[in-house]
């Protein structure tokens, strides 16, 4: 008996995994809070400098006495005769005020100062950091720094949350996330300091990373293989939804101190889902807890109004020895790890062999050419959809001048992929449509102003999130997963500068030629790099080294399943 038989037998999509998958369900929605907080908090408006003597000078142009102070006062930018300098003013020996304006005659014009106060245009967007703290001008680049420290914290916390769930188990981890991520929102309605915001924003990062990969992991790990694509994209559906919620926070909630209010009031809750989380029984097996897994198993099927007979098989001599002289030495599901029990920990034998089996899996993977091949095409694909899917939410400025607009029309599309993909993959196959939407997205260009290039990339995306956690076996599979999703933030961290690059040598904007042939070259490229990952449609989870190196070969048949657990 295999696992993936235990979980049919049991149920593989019964009352038990419905009521994880809603705890699941209310994590992935708060995780959707934080990426797209990071965009409204820093959200940076349309601003010019503030006429020097004018207190209640406004972005809008009050008055024809205004109107005629700003073009005294303020000159244009450079190469533009319509829009206001937003950091220079002109160097006068005067004021220009409301009750003296006629009066007094203008100074001299011709050189021109920096300004120290600038006025924002609020009609849309009322209050965020970057207005409030006056991130402009010189310290404009604290804007693109926070963003690069919340990428940085993500990836710290794939790499670090990753490896620790594939040596500590998946709950723990989530439960520190979960902490992790409220004392790190907490702090922020009383936050009036760019290096403290952005301390706080590295660690609900790296939290909300870790909490989003590792339950995503569980949530793969406790259905049957006719159920992990529904739920992989039940996942991404989740993540979308906490967006809108964000948006709806930040349209009704002004101020983003009052907004980061909200949200830290949200994420309280979850802690309660610290109870009703249970441990991966994959993790569990793999790792040689048997017992536990046995526990998880009965409660599943007492859920599930299933029957349960135990894991045992039959009696076989193991190279350990039981010292449970009232349990029988028994064959279980996953022949290729030691046997240890809970007895044999003062074993010394048996705590070598625990020792080997948490701590080089990293190392097997190395020597294993099959995986460390597919581990590098993985990270290759991973890198190139982050940079388009992640670089299109942080530079959400092209489909409307509305903010709020920008994020609804993208989070409906999102959707809309990933309910068609619900509707095609089992039935297509994970490459044939990943290849497709890659593909696609070459064709019109990466980050493209076009509907129809968002919805490929975040099928592409929505995908790549289950085609990777199939591929690895379970004893390394977080670890790969976090892996190669980091590499996709190397990339996030670099395409800024690209994006930067381009615009300095063609002075174009973010819809140039140079950036739809860099994007899409390395998309069409990422698609013929997928074919040589295995397909695992309908294919059972790989367990061990061993199954993961086996997994698409003719010999290892999948398991098809024609009707739904």
């Amino acid at each position: 008996m295999n696992t993936e038989m235990i979980f049919k037998s049991v149920g593989g999509f019964g009352r038990f995994q419905k009521l994880q998958c809603f705890f699941f369900s209310i994590l992935w929605i708060t995780c959707g809070f934080q990426t797209l907080l990071q965009v409204f908090i820093f959200h940076l408006p349309s601003f010019r400098c503030r006429i020097p003597g004018w207190q209640n000078d406004t972005f809008l142009i009050q008055n024809e006495t205004h109107f005629s102070c700003i073009k005294e006062t303020i000159p244009f930018e450079e190469n533009s005769n319509t829009i206001y300098s937003q950091c220079y003013v002109y160097n006068r020996n005067d004021s220009c005020g409301e009750s003296f304006y006629s009066e007094i005659p203008l100074g001299n014009t011709s050189d021109v100062k920096s300004c120290t106060s600038w006025v924002y245009d609020d009609s849309i967007v009322h209050d965020t950091a970057a207005t409030q703290m006056n991130l402009v001008c010189d310290k404009l680049f604290l804007i693109s720094t926070a963003s690069i420290v919340y990428i940085s914290g993500q990836f710290v916390g794939s790499i670090l949350f990753g490896s620790f769930s594939d040596s500590y188990g998946r709950k723990p981890i989530i439960v520190s996330c979960i902490l992790i991520n409220i004392v790190a929102n907490l702090p922020l309605p009383l936050v009036n300091n760019a290096i403290l915001l952005n301390v706080c924003r590295f660690f609900a990062g790296a939290a909300t990373q870790g909490l989003f990969m590792v339950s995503f992991i569980l949530a793969m790990e406790m259905v049957t293989c006719s159920w992990r694509s529904t739920v992989g994209l039940l996942s991404q559906i989740m993540y979308v939804l906490g967006e809108v919620l964000l948006v709806v926070v930040s349209y009704f909630v002004n101020g983003w101190h009052y907004q980061c209010l909200v949200i830290a009031g949200l994420l309280l809750p979850t802690i309660g889902l610290c109870f009703g989380i249970n441990e991966s029984p994959r993790w569990l097996i793999s790792n040689g807890k048997l017992k536990q897994a046995e526990q998880i198993f009965g409660k599943i099927s007492r859920m599930n109004g299933t029957t349960f007979s135990g894991m045992k098989q039959e009696k076989k001599t193991s190279n350990v020895k039981n010292t449970d002289e009232t349990e029988p030495e028994v064959t279980y599901m996953n022949e290729a790890l030691p046997l240890i029990t809970d007895i044999d920990k003062t074993n010394p034998k048996v705590t070598a062999i625990k020792k080997i089996t948490l701590n080089t899996w990293s190392i097997r993977l190395l020597k294993s050419k099959v995986l460390f091949l597919r581990f590098f095409i993985s990270s290759f694909i991973w890198g190139i959809v982050s940079a388009v899917y992640f670089g299109s939410i942080l530079n959400d400025k092209i489909l409307s001048v509305n903010i709020y607009t920008n994020a609804l029309i993208r989070q409906g599309v999102e959707v809309a992929a990933y309910i068609f993909l619900i509707l095609t993959i089992d039935n297509c196959g994970r490459k044939p449509l990943l290849f497709a939407w890659l593909l696609i997205s070459g064709c019109v260009g990466g980050i493209s102003n076009m509907w129809f290039g968002r919805f490929a990339i975040s099928s592409a995306f929505g995908i790549l999130f289950i085609t990777t956690a199939e591929i690895f076996p379970t004893v390394v599979r977080n670890y790969c997963f976090a892996l190669s999703s980091s590499v996709g933030k190397i990339y996030l961290l670099i395409t800024p500068y690209i994006v930067q690059a381009e615009s300095r040598l063609f002075n174009i904007e973010m819809d140039s030629i140079f950036r739809t042939i860099y994007f899409g070259f390395f998309a069409i490229l990422a698609g013929v790099m997928l074919w040589g990952l295995p397909e695992t449609k309908r294919q059972k989870l790989p367990e061990t080294i061993e199954d993961g190196e086996n997994l698409g070969r003719k010999k290892n048949a999948s398991i098809q399943e024609k009707t739904r657990n």
